[in-house]
């Protein structure tokens, strides 16, 4: 039987959390791979990121090349979206899912380093043995590894074998706050700029236009407190419709429906708690979506990855990864205060919080400011 292949960190996931932190890591001198690597990435274009103006820098630090491969490609030079200022501040600027996919494609590129192994088989799973995680993947293949990473996002495919590790289920602090999403692929004029979205608040909407992959067709995502009609309008006149908004009318002129609309429902705000992890000394930490999943209606997604990213390159410059452990349960328990906080803020409607609260402060002191 041929020796399973060692490294020093095994990263359970491919998307943009795996390949920053992972470039990092093997920046640092560390043996690091991949699980899950694809050439042909999934689509993002579901809705839109806001990246603050103050990120830039800070990816830049994490990604050094990433910052000339997208001037090269003019793909930062991006103007601003149509936000409320009232809602977003103006210290941010929006990122279409269109320019996620400028960025991730950017992202492989930089992190195609040698130094990091990339392999297609995904994690499947994995016990920690003497000190070593034995890792099982897709294909039959089996890997060793001293650090375990889960950037698999909401997936968080690697709980079960953390929770074999610890004895019990990995703990996970939930809130509900359901929106609906409906998404129509479109084809005729673009709306904007091909590396541009828009983004604004219309009554009960708040409305993501973008271009998707090809260029051929783009996509409009309609985020909403309460769903659509069942089912959803088909066409941008349907649309207009059921929501009556002159920003909507002018991004719908001139389009023609290409497929039927999807729609799907958002997963609670959710936060892995680290705590049980650290006072284990198990060499295991979640970062991106599976450390904590905020609602796609805050655009929050890329700036959490960069935050965390940050919160552990610091602790790589020590060599020490369990130094991580503080700074991502601080940054991870901040954030879902923030989401329950937004959502109220946005809907009105305060989040279903778990029957068992991590922050009792919160249960029955959420004030719900009507002029918000």
């Amino acid at each position: 039987m041929a020796r399973a292949e060692s490294y020093d960190v095994a990263i359970a996931g491919a998307g943009p959390a795996a390949m920053i932190i992972g470039k990092g890591l093997a920046q640092s001198g560390l043996r690091v791979v991949l699980l899950g690597f694809d050439d042909r990435p999934a689509p993002q274009a579901s809705h839109v990121h806001l990246f603050k103006d103050s990120l830039w820098p800070r990816l830049f630090e994490l990604v050094p090349d990433l910052e000339a491969q997208l001037q090269a490609e003019d793909a930062k030079t991006l103007p601003p979206a149509a936000i409320d200022r009232d809602i977003v501040p103006a210290s941010e600027t929006s990122v279409s899912p269109g320019s996620r996919r400028i960025l991730e494609e950017q992202l492989r590129r930089a992190t195609s380093c040698s130094a990091i192994v990339r392999r297609p088989e995904r994690f499947r799973n994995a016990k920690h043995v003497q000190g070593i995680w034995k890792i099982e993947a897709t294909g039959g293949t089996h890997l060793s590894a001293a650090w375990l990473i889960d950037a698999t996002g909401s997936a968080r495919s690697t709980a079960r074998a953390v929770g074999d590790a610890l004895g019990e289920p990995l703990p996970l602090d939930e809130a509900d706050a359901e929106f609906s999403y409906t998404t129509w692929r479109f084809a005729g004029a673009l709306p904007q700029d091909p590396c541009s979205g828009q983004q604004f608040w219309s009554s009960e909407f708040r409305i993501g236009a973008v271009v998707a992959p090809d260029d051929d067709y783009w996509l409009l995502t309609l985020q909403s407190v309460e769903p659509l009609p069942d089912p959803p309008p088909e066409t941008p006149a349907d649309i207009l419709e059921t929501i009556d908004d002159m920003q909507l009318a002018q991004i719908c002129e001139g389009a023609e429906a290409v497929e039927r609309p999807s729609r799907w429902t958002t997963a609670p705000i959710t936060r892995m708690d680290l705590q049980p992890i650290a006072s284990s000394d198990l060499p295991w930490f979640a970062i991106g979506d599976a450390l904590v999943t905020t609602p796609p209606i805050l655009g929050w997604g890329f700036e959490q990855i960069v935050e965390q990213c940050s919160a552990v390159g610091d602790s790589v410059v020590s060599n020490d990864l369990t130094a991580a452990f503080e700074p991502l349960m601080e940054a991870s328990r901040v954030r879902f205060e923030q989401a329950i906080f937004a959502m109220v803020r946005r809907s009105g409607v305060l989040p279903q919080a778990p029957a068992k609260s991590p922050f009792p402060q919160l249960q029955g002191k959420i004030h719900v400011d009507s002029s918000a």
